[in-house]
């Protein structure tokens, strides 16, 4: 062990030490070189580990002094370093006009122009290009900038780097590659290619990413939590570390899921208890918004205007926990390239119009009035395509299918804010288009099963909405989710509600009812072409309800069973039992949303008017509109009309 004070400007050089070597700054900043090659600054209190195989590089760029206290493991007999004492980079000085070699090197510690200054404290400017033949002639005396501001350390002026499009993949690794070059801190291993801790130290590795003045990104990590030595080991991603503080998104049993902020604590937390399963973790940092997004859904979600700037990403692991990383990934966040304008996801929808998906979601005003919106955006294919177990074929599929936009949000309780009883506490829908109905439709099975796969989901048999739907219901680690998927035109919707203790679905129903609204009410849906084609899946099966006659003015009920068939054959039967009559029903026009149908009785004749034709056109909430017309025996005409729902 061995202390060293960095006066401001002093730098260690490179030195080498023979085993693991730990720095704890006690007072002042001190800049060091990760193993990784990027520079970190720490700050008192703060401590860092670099295995044997990291030269040490320090920097004091502060203006005080840097105490510093070193601690390592060296065989007997050695020196902790071969030179602890720090070396003084001088202070540059302006002096007399020097003369240019023939090809001068600019540095740091140059002396900045030919002809110094009257005013000590300016800033020099830049040093300029060296042509191939330099003169003798001292070059120009620089003018001062406006209001200089001396450094150590100048920094040539780089151009405005081109904006980033949100969903783009920054840096990943996986264990095909990549794991085994984060920095590898005490307890922290690679075993068949994953990223492993043994829970032996508390210790942060860090991807060897550099974040280049990117603040706005999110950290994903595919982690299995597979023991804990302690109750309340602790599981955590790291974003925005920059030496000064940094934001942990993670868990620990004692507390469940949270949001903390290192020295200060937890600014937002989910009781939640973790299984031993494969998980995958997404912490977001946009701005001061904060969120955690647990196997696609958010979890947590705060507000803080502490730690904005661009900082290092990495995995803690503390008190114990043993952790397996397959997978950690790096994606920029912020607004999507523009398509056109608007808001939300403009994209040219068959038949020439343009529609924006967005303007479709769930507003605060559909979800429950405790819960508040945590995200809002549109994503890109490849974005959305991580979310599915092969993320290739899924853009594959995708593209197949004529996928053409998508949009998302997300609604969740306040930071601290717990769910009661009975109460929502996560609401999440997802809306994509495609180039038609049936690869819509194609698209939605495919999403049903992924989303299933791995999980205590099962399908089960709920409401029917738009034109054909299904949903899923099981517990999560969040609580009870029903996912409700529906087609709807070209449109495939996915929405999700999640309660800790009760079944969701009650609260989920009129959620998507209010999604199909706003289909139905606008131009946003592509109506799907009147076809001769066979009976949509939606309409299948056996429907009840209750019709009112006109001419004479009765009501009646009315059961219909729709197998499914081509134009011209039977399709399925109706029954009316009030009058002991009922028949065959042939198809004669079918679409999407709706189906044209010819009446001919098999019994009853006598009792009701034979060759009607029957009319079902597919409501928002799933059930049908029934209309009949014909023609009774005495010539005159009659029509009834009233409303079906599933038996």
């Amino acid at each position: 062990m061995a202390q060293a004070v960095f006066a401001p400007g002093a730098t260690s050089g490179e030195l080498a030490h023979a085993g693991p070597l730990g720095l704890v700054i006690e007072s002042g900043t001190l800049d060091v070189l990760s193993p990784s090659g990027l520079v970190g600054q720490l700050s008192e209190g703060a401590a860092v580990v670099l295995p044997e195989t990291a030269a040490l590089v320090a920097t004091n760029s502060g203006t005080s002094d840097a105490s510093v206290l070193f601690a390592g493991v060296v065989p007997s007999g050695d020196p902790l370093l071969t030179e602890i004492t720090p070396t003084p980079v001088p202070t540059a000085t302006p002096t007399p006009t020097p003369k240019p070699t023939a090809t001068p090197t600019p540095s740091p510690t140059s002396e900045p122009t030919a002809t110094p200054t009257p005013e000590p404290t300016v800033e020099p400017t830049a040093t300029p290009e060296p042509t191939a033949t330099p003169t003798p002639e001292p070059t120009p005396t620089p003018e001062p900038t406006a209001t200089p501001t001396p450094t150590p350390t100048p920094i040539p002026p780089t151009p405005t780097p081109t904006p980033i499009a949100a969903g783009t993949i920054l840096y990943e690794a996986d264990t095909s590659g990549g794991l085994e070059r984060f920095d590898a801190g005490p307890g922290w291993n690679t075993v068949s290619g994953m990223l492993v801790s043994d829970g032996s130290a508390d210790s942060t590795v860090y991807a060897p990413f550099d974040p280049n003045g990117l603040a706005d990104y999110a950290v994903e990590v595919e982690a299995q939590i597979i023991a804990t030595s302690n109750r309340c080991a602790v599981f955590a991603i790291i974003a925005r570390d920059n030496g000064s503080g940094s934001i942990w998104a993670g868990y620990d049993p004692c507390n469940g899921l949270n949001l903390y902020i290192p020295g200060d604590g937890r600014i937002a937390e989910q009781d939640i208890e973790m299984d031993g399963d494969w998980h995958t973790y997404r912490l977001e940092v946009e701005g001061n918004q904060i969120r955690l997004l647990l196997d696609s859904g958010i979890v947590l979600f705060a507000q803080d205007n502490r730690f904005l700037a661009p900082g290092l990403a990495g995995i803690t692991s503390a008190e114990g926990a043993q952790i397996n990383v397959r997978a950690f990934r790096v994606v920029a966040l912020g607004a999507e390239p523009s398509q056109g304008g608007g808001g939300g996801p403009t994209v040219q929808a068959s038949g020439g119009s343009t529609t924006d998906v967005s303007a479709l979601l769930p507003t605060a005003g559909d979800v429950p009035a405790d819960l508040v919106e945590m995200d809002r955006r549109s994503r890109t294919l490849a974005e959305l395509a991580e979310n599915y177990t092969d993320a290739d074929e899924t853009t594959q599929l995708f593209t197949s299918w004529g996928w053409q936009g998508n949009a998302v949000c997300s609604f969740a309780l306040p930071s601290g804010q717990q769910a009661g009883s009975g109460e929502v506490n996560g609401v999440y829908a997802s809306i994509h288009r495609f180039s038609d109905a049936a690869n819509a439709r194609a698209a939605l099975d495919f999403s049903l099963t992924e989303q299933a796969a791995g999980t205590a989901l099962q399908e089960v048999t709920t409401r029917q909405f738009g034109e054909y739907s299904r949903s899923l219901y099981g517990p999560t680690d969040y609580g009870n989710e029903v996912t409700l998927l529906t087609l709807q035109g070209d449109l495939f919707i996915r929405l999700s509600v999640a309660m800790l203790d009760a079944d969701p679905t009650s609260q989920a129903e009129p959620i998507m009812e209010s999604i199909l609204a706003r289909v139905n009410e606008g131009s946003s849906v592509q109506p799907q072409s009147e076809s001769s084609g066979p009976v949509s899946s939606a309409f299948l099966g056996s429907r009840s309800g209750s019709a009112i006659q006109v001419n004479p003015e009765v009501d009646w009920p009315i059961t219909i069973e729709l197998a499914g068939g081509e134009v011209g054959a039977i399709v399925g039967t109706s029954r009316y039992p009030t009058y002991a009559c009922g028949g065959d029903l042939y198809l004669e026009q079918a679409s999407a949303t709706s189906i044209v149908m010819i009446e001919r009785l098999t019994y009853g004749q006598g009792a009701c008017t034979n060759e009607g034709t029957i009319t079902l056109t597919m409501r928002a909430d799933g059930g049908l509109d029934f209309a009949w017309v014909g023609t009774r025996n005495d010539g005159t005409s009659s029509s009834a009309s009233g409303t079906m729902t599933r038996a």
